[in-house]
């Protein structure tokens, strides 16, 4: 599994499944959440935010990005999914 794929099996598993268990209409996710919760170091910080901007992402669980703030590649990145 690349790493671009950890990312996004990681907000599936840890994101979107349980929002969709609980009914929640959207999920907010934190770049920097996912780049501690995964182990990755500060270099790989694209990496996590290219994966979650990916239409892969979205097409492939379901998903659709409907707010993007902060910078392209940075910590405070959000994004917000209706699921």
């Amino acid at each position: 599994m690349s790493q671009s794929e950890a990312v996004r099996d990681y907000v599936y598993r840890n994101y979107i499944v349980p929002a969709r268990a609980i009914k929640t209409a959207s999920i907010t996710i934190v770049a920097a959440d996912v780049l501690r919760a995964l182990g990755f170091d500060n270099e790989q910080m694209s990496l996590v935010c290219d994966a979650l901007d990916a239409m892969k992402f979205q097409t492939d669980h379901g998903i659709r990005l409907v707010e993007r703030n902060g910078p392209k590649h940075g910590a405070t990145a959000t994004f917000k999914f209706s699921v």
